[in-house]
């Protein structure tokens, strides 16, 4: 039975395992290039590699279906507890992997160690030509994946999983560096690192007055430690015919402008996308957001975002538990609402810097 409806999308190399071993001396006569170098076009593109190599698309097709040759022949490393816990997922989550590899790579790896029916689906640059970031979401269009948690090595993976909007999981053993919060150094810890996740949706990142992560958290309801700081994003959002869109609060029963709090592993902006998708089923790209302000109070930072967007808000799908109505308002008509005590006390401040700004 799949809990929570979860879906785990993998990595290939560096995640799973690392066949640079099998795989160098095909690289290293064709190309003349060191192990070290190799270990560094792990991850990459075609693209990306043709750029590096200097070399043509012929040559390096060429490597790469010598190197899936191999692999099905002698497979790779693959790392400590995969072999065991994949099949043990797969009871769990649906499981996927996304790939920048060669057309054949991923089939190659699935057969040599018999994971193939462990796997729902995969994509890889070398089917689709596109990058990672693309592969991912189109992956998770094909599939109506609606929640998910994307296991990577390295930066491109990172900023796929920012770009999908969904969480990231960082494997320390694979290709790359990075600092994050949401992290497993085996393959045996990974089950309760998901379910981290999946409770970490109920805590908030921590930030010193510089609002820099410090990578500690704090559970949502809880007392915030002082000089420390947590997110909240607000989301005002003009229409072409400059009214303004609000929502009832239904926790307070007043009308309010858009916002929420990211979970802990969500920048800000990505909280403010999240937010405009839970609460309104909008999908929103992180360039159509501008972020006008950043406000410190006592114990958080509000981030004041601004959205120009034309919303048919009949056809709407809000969240039922926290948004009780919609609806567009001219400016009377919102200063109306807080002189008749129908707009939430906190967002009234938060709505004057809005109309600051757009008279700018």
């Amino acid at each position: 039975m799949n809990e929570n409806n979860l879906s785990l999308i993998f990595d290939l190399d560096g995640t799973l395992w690392d066949s640079t071993n099998t795989i160098f001396n095909v690289w290293h006569k064709e190309f003349n290039i060191t192990k070290e170098e190799l270990d560094s076009l792990m991850g990459k593109t075609n693209d990306e590699i043709i750029k590096y190599l200097n070399v043509s698309i012929d040559a390096l097709d060429k490597v790469q279906q010598k190197e899936n040759e191999g692999i099905r022949k002698n497979g790779g490393r693959i790392f400590d507890g995969v072999l065991e816990i994949i099949p043990k997922l797969s009871k769990k989550y649906n499981l996927y992997i996304v790939s920048n590899c060669q057309d054949g790579y991923i089939d190659a790896f699935l057969d040599y160690y018999k994971l193939r029916d462990y796997f729902k689906d995969f994509i890889c640059s070398g089917n689709t030509g596109k990058n990672k970031k693309t592969n991912l979401k189109e992956l998770i269009k094909r599939n109506k994946i609606r929640n998910a948690i994307f296991i990577g090595d390295t930066k491109s993976d990172l900023d796929a999983a920012n770009n999908a909007v969904i969480p990231f999981l960082y494997c320390t053993f694979g290709f790359g560096n990075l600092r994050v919060k949401n992290k497993f150094n085996n393959f045996y810890e990974l089950e309760n690192k998901i379910k981290d996740i999946c409770n970490g949706r109920e805590y908030r990142d921590l930030y010193n007055k510089d609002k820099i992560n410090i990578y500690e958290r704090v559970k949502k309801g809880n007392k915030i430690p002082k000089n420390r700081y947590y997110i909240t994003v607000v989301v005002f959002i003009k229409n072409s015919e400059g009214k303004y869109f609000l929502q009832v609060n239904k926790k307070f029963n007043k009308w309010s402008i858009t916002g929420g709090h990211p979970k802990s592993g969500e920048s800000s902006i990505v909280g403010a996308q999240i937010e405009l998708k839970e609460e309104l089923n909008l999908d929103i790209k992180q360039s159509e957001l501008k972020l006008i302000k950043s406000i410190r109070t006592e114990d958080d930072f509000v981030d004041l975002y601004y959205l120009e967007k034309e919303i048919d808000i009949d056809n709407l799908k809000t969240q039922v538990e926290e948004v009780g109505d919609i609806n567009w308002f001219t400016k009377s008509e919102i200063d109306k609402l807080i002189k008749e005590n129908k707009f939430l006390d906190p967002h009234i401040d938060i709505y004057n810097m809005y109309i600051d700004y757009l008279k700018d």
